[in-house]
């Protein structure tokens, strides 16, 4: 059963935070509340809110380890945790099973340096939303 947006981005907001005080500098929760915003910001010009809710959830996740220890394989370890908490997340935040595949891959797919190519129009919106896009005032 889906939720309201609102509550989904507070409730992302509540279970990721505890992530983020473990994080190095540049990836911390303000960082993780500009990138979901500027996700909700593209979803809305593009005319894709139906992959809002995956987008957020990966846009919520794609840096929780992010850590100097595992900076260079943090993506994987996102992946890996969206895809281990799949039963929990998609009751948790009203995904489908293909709306939690599209945020594990965007946890996957988010770094600049990704060259595999896309799953999903998801994984796109959050590597753009992580980079900074939309630029203040576009």
């Amino acid at each position: 059963m889906a939720i309201d947006i609102n509550k989904l981005e507070k409730l992302l907001v509540k279970d990721v935070r505890p992530f983020y005080l473990k994080t190095d500098k540049a990836h911390q929760i303000e960082h993780i509340l500009e990138v979901m915003s500027n996700v909700s910001i593209i979803c809305f010009k593009l005319r894709r809110m139906d992959c809002l809710r995956a987008a957020l959830v990966g846009a919520a996740y794609h840096d929780i380890h992010s850590t100097k220890v595992l900076r260079e394989v943090h993506h994987l370890h996102s992946f890996s945790h969206v895809l281990d908490e799949r039963e929990r997340f998609m009751k948790r935040y009203g995904l489908t099973h293909d709306e939690l595949t599209n945020a594990a891959y965007a946890c996957l797919e988010h770094r600049n340096s990704w060259d595999g190519g896309y799953n999903s129009t998801v994984s796109e919106i959050v590597a753009a939303a992580d980079r900074g896009y939309p630029k203040s005032g576009e």
